[in-house]
């Protein structure tokens, strides 16, 4: 019971995202974090940041 305590205290800085992909699109993730030797959640994190940064470089948030 404390820890889920715990665990749920260390959450908060999470937002749940629940949708789906095409087959396809979730055979190609699988691929490259198996190439990567990575976890999803940490692969995908990854792209978001790099196309992030690619994208507004320079650009104030």
């Amino acid at each position: 019971m404390w820890a889920q305590k715990v665990y749920r205290k260390n959450q908060h800085e999470y937002q749940y995202l629940n949708f789906k992909l095409k087959k396809e699109l979730a055979d190609m993730l699988e691929a490259l974090t198996f190439n990567d030797k990575m976890e999803n959640k940490p692969y995908i994190e990854q792209l978001i940041k790099a196309e992030y940064q690619r994208k507004f470089q320079g650009q104030k948030t």
